[in-house]
C-alpha cells in the first residue's frame, strides 16, 4: 500500500506526466505537496471531499484573468493530460478533486525579520494591484461565500462562549462597532477580491538587503464582496508583532492606495474591519483546535491575532482615520476645509482667552532645537536661568504676552515618559503640540467658544500638563475641541466632565508645577 507521498507522486505522473518528488506542506483544508521536478517546482493541492468543482473552476478562471493582466507573482493552473485545470482522483478511498499550480519562489512574509516600512508599503501595493486587476473580472455569480467573508463576520457572536469574560470584552466592542456601521458599510462598492492576503500567503523575494514582495498566493478564498475588505484583511496580518500598529497600518494603506485608489467613505470603516478579521481568525482557530487538535496550522495565527487585537483596541478609531486619510493624501479630517473657512471668518482676541490680561500683542520666543535664545541642553534644564531669561524678555516687552510656537521641535522632552518602541527602533517625542503663554500664576482662563467639558484631569508626571481641561464645541454643524493645559489643581476640581460652558466663562486659572 502506497503512503501519501507515493500516492501524490503517482497522481502527478498519471495525470500530468510529471515525475517529481513530493514534500508535504501544511494547509487549512487542502492537502498540499510541494513538487520538485528537476529545475521546475509546483504545488499539488488535493481538495477535501466536499469541494465543489465550480469553486475550483472559479479560481482557475480568476488566475487566468490575472495572467492576462500580467500581474506579477500570480500562480497559474497547469492543465492535465486532458487539457483540464481540475482533475478527478481517488484519495484515501474517496473521490475528490486536485489541481496543480506553479510554485512561487521566495520566503513567506511571516518568516521575514525585520519587516521594514518599505516592505509594508510594498505589501500594500501588491495587494492593491490584485484589487485593481480584478475590477473587471465579471464572474461574480460563480464565487462562493465563506465564513471568512467580513460582511458575514457577525456569526462570531454565536461563538462568544468559547472565550473568557475578559476576551469577550475585546470582541464585543468591535462587534458592536461593526453592527453600528453596517448600513453605510453595506453600500460600499463591491468586486471580486483575494480575501486572504495574510502573512503566510505573501511571498517575499530573497533580496535580504532590500526585500520586496514577489507574489501573493492561495486564491482559495476569493469571493465577490466589499472591495475594502481586501485591504482590511492585509492590514490585520500586517499588524502582527508591531509595537506601533497604526504607523505600520498607514504604511500598508499608502502602498495599497498607490495601486488602487480608495474612497474617503471606505476609509471610515477600515479600523473596525481590521478588528473583525482578527476576530474571525481567532474564532476560526479556536473552533478548529476543538475539531482537529492534531492540525497545528489551524491555530498558527491565534496568538499573534489576539495580541494584535488587544493592541488595536488601544488605537483611537478617530486617530486611525486621520492616519489612513493622510496616507491617501486626503485632508486629515473630512471637514478640515470647511473648518478652516469657518475659522477664517471669525476672530478672537487674547482677552477672550485671558480676560484680565491687559496686553493684546504677542512676542514669540523661539524654543526650538538650535535656538540661540534658548542656549545649550544644560541651559534648557536650568530652571533658574530660564526664569531669569523670561523675566528679562518680559521687561523688554512690557505690553506683550510671551508665547511659544506650535509644532516646534524642542529639547524639553527628555524623560522616559516621552520614549516608546517604534516598529524598527526606539523613538522619542520631540515636537510641541500647543501654544504656550507666559503669564502669572492664578491668571484666569476663559472658554473661547461655548461647549461642554469632556476631559478634566490633573496630570502628575514630570513635564505633563498638570491641570488639563478639554472642551467639545459644536458650531454651525462643526464639532471641534479646545485644550487648556497648565491649569491649577483646583481648576479641574471645580470643572467636572459634562459641565456646559458658555463662551467667555471662566474655566480655571493658570497653575504652577507642584
Amino acid at each position: 500500500m502506497m503512503n501519501p507521498i507515493e500516492r501524490a507522486q503517482n497522481i502527478l505522473l498519471e495525470n500530468y506526466g510529471i515525475k517529481g518528488n513530493c514534500l508535504p506542506l501544511v494547509g487549512w483544508s487542502d492537502i498540499n505537496f510541494r513538487v520538485d521536478a528537476g529545475e521546475e517546482k509546483y504545488i499539488l493541492k488535493i481538495s477535501p471531499g466536499d469541494q465543489e468543482r465550480s469553486a475550483l473552476l472559479f479560481q482557475a478562471s480568476l488566475l487566468q484573468h490575472l495572467r492576462s493582466k500580467q500581474l506579477r507573482g500570480a500562480p497559474q493552473f497547469l492543465m492535465n493530460k486532458s487539457g483540464q485545470p481540475i482533475t478527478e482522483i481517488i484519495w484515501e478511498g474517496s473521490a475528490t478533486l486536485c489541481r496543480l499550480l506553479t510554485w512561487s519562489e521566495g520566503r513567506v512574509l511571516a518568516s521575514v525579520n525585520p519587516k521594514t516600512s518599505a516592505l509594508r508599503e510594498a505589501l500594500g501595493q501588491a495587494a492593491g494591484e490584485i484589487t485593481s486587476a480584478l475590477q473587471d473580472f465579471d464572474q461574480r455569480e460563480e464565487s462562493v461565500e465563506f465564513d471568512w467573508e467580513l460582511a458575514n463576520s457577525l456569526w462570531t457572536k454565536n461563538e462568544l462562549k468559547l472565550f473568557t469574560d475578559e476576551e469577550q470584552e475585546f470582541i464585543i466592542y468591535f462587534q458592536e462597532r461593526f453592527e453600528n456601521e453596517f448600513v453605510p458599510y453595506s453600500k460600499l462598492r463591491k468586486s471580486v477580491i483575494h480575501n486572504d492576503v495574510n502573512d503566510l500567503n505573501t511571498i517575499v523575494d530573497r533580496n535580504f538587503a532590500s526585500p520586496g514582495i514577489s507574489g501573493i498566493v492561495d486564491y482559495g478564498d476569493a469571493t465577490y464582496t466589499h472591495t475594502i475588505n481586501d485591504l482590511a484583511i492585509a492590514l490585520a496580518y500586517a499588524l502582527f508583532d508591531l509595537p506601533d500598529p497604526l504607523r505600520g497600518a498607514a504604511e500598508v494603506v499608502r502602498g495599497y492606495h498607490r495601486a488602487f485608489l480608495l474612497s474617503e467613505e471606505e476609509l471610515e470603516h477600515l479600523y473596525t474591519l481590521v478588528a473583525m478579521r482578527l476576530i474571525v481568525s481567532i474564532t476560526k482557530a479556536t473552533l478548529g483546535k476543538a475539531q482537529n487538535p492534531e492540525n497545528e496550522y489551524l491555530s498558527v495565527s491565534e496568538k499573534p491575532a489576539w495580541a494584535a487585537l488587544k493592541n488595536w483596541r488601544l488605537v483611537s478609531a478617530d486617530l486611525a482615520l486621520v492616519a489612513f486619510r493622510e496616507a491617501c493624501d486626503f485632508t486629515a479630517h473630512p471637514q478640515e476645509i470647511v473648518f478652516r473657512s469657518w475659522v477664517d471668518n471669525r476672530s478672537w482676541q487674547l482677552g477672550d482667552l485671558f480676560p484680565t490680561a491687559k496686553a493684546e500683542k504677542v512676542v514669540h520666543v523661539d524654543l526650538s532645537v538650535g535656538s540661540p535664545w534658548l542656549g545649550t541642553l544644560q541651559d534648557v534644564h536650568d530652571l533658574e536661568l530660564g526664569a531669569f531669561k523670561f523675566s528679562q524678555l518680559q521687561k523688554q516687552h512690557p505690553n506683550s504676552i510671551i508665547a511659544g510656537g506650535y509644532l516646534e521641535p524642542r529639547m524639553l522632552y527628555t524623560t522616559d515618559a516621552y520614549d516608546k518602541q517604534g516598529n524598527t527602533r526606539s523613538e522619542s517625542r520631540s515636537v510641541h503640540l500647543g501654544v504656550d503663554f507666559w503669564l502669572d500664576e492664578g491668571t484666569p482662563v476663559a472658554a473661547i467658544c461655548s461647549g461642554e467639558i469632556v476631559v478634566s484631569t490633573y496630570q502628575e508626571a514630570e513635564k505633563e500638563y498638570g491641570g488639563l481641561i478639554i472642551l467639545r464645541h459644536q458650531e454651525d454643524g462643526l464639532e471641534f475641541y479646545t485644550l487648556y493645559g497648565h491649569l491649577s489643581r483646583k481648576s479641574v476640581t471645580n470643572s467636572p466632565v459634562g459641565k456646559p460652558v458658555e463662551k467667555g466663562q471662566l474655566i480655571g486659572k493658570l497653575g504652577t508645577p507642584e
